[in-house]
């Protein structure tokens, strides 16, 4: 998914890239959600999209907010921009090793604004792709993993060596003064 042009307005504007067949089918779409923010999606093993999230809430697979899907990372920042929250990397989506039906968001705001861009708060939430008919719902929703002064966004994922599990890697701002 992506933009093509500069759609600043609701519906927004973007482009699809489908490389399933192979060779890249590129088709242009009009979505209910920002894409050029902290977005985060995850499709199945067959290539269809699940759900997709700006930071601010969850979207299904059709585009219409996920079943408890609003609401996410609580602060007067994330209320600022309900399109989306604008620093990059605020966000990430992995399955949940225990269970082949259920993805944790790993996801946080910044939370002194607007002086710094500092986060205090990692949350994660929990989503059961089964429920609501197929389409999700948000099962546990920003639950506190880390308490800290952590710089905002900058969330990343790497597949542990065993194959199963993950690590989730955020980092600590260091501000240093002299």
């Amino acid at each position: 998914m992506g933009y093509g042009g500069s759609q600043a307005t609701i519906p927004f504007g973007g482009i699809d890239m489908n490389f399933i067949s192979g060779s890249p089918v590129i088709s242009s779409f009009t979505r209910e959600m920002e894409f050029r923010r902290a977005v985060s999606n995850i499709c199945d093993s067959n290539g269809n999209l699940l759900f997709v999230t700006n930071g601010v809430y969850i979207a299904d697979a059709t585009g219409d907010t996920m079943q408890n899907g609003s609401g996410l990372n609580p602060s007067v920042y994330t209320s600022w921009y309900p399109d989306g929250l604008p620093p990059h990397q605020m966000n990430i989506i992995v399955p949940n090793p225990g269970n082949t039906n259920s993805y944790y968001l790993f996801h946080c705001t910044v939370d002194d604004p607007p002086g710094n861009l500092l986060t205090r708060y990692l949350y994660y939430s929990e989503i059961d792709i089964t429920a609501n008919g197929g389409l999700g719902a948000i099962t546990t929703k920003n639950q506190i993993l880390l308490n800290d002064t952590l710089n905002a966004g900058k969330l990343t994922a790497c597949k542990h060596a065993n194959g199963r599990d993950w690590w989730i890697i955020c980092h600590k701002d260091l501000q240093i003064f002299i």
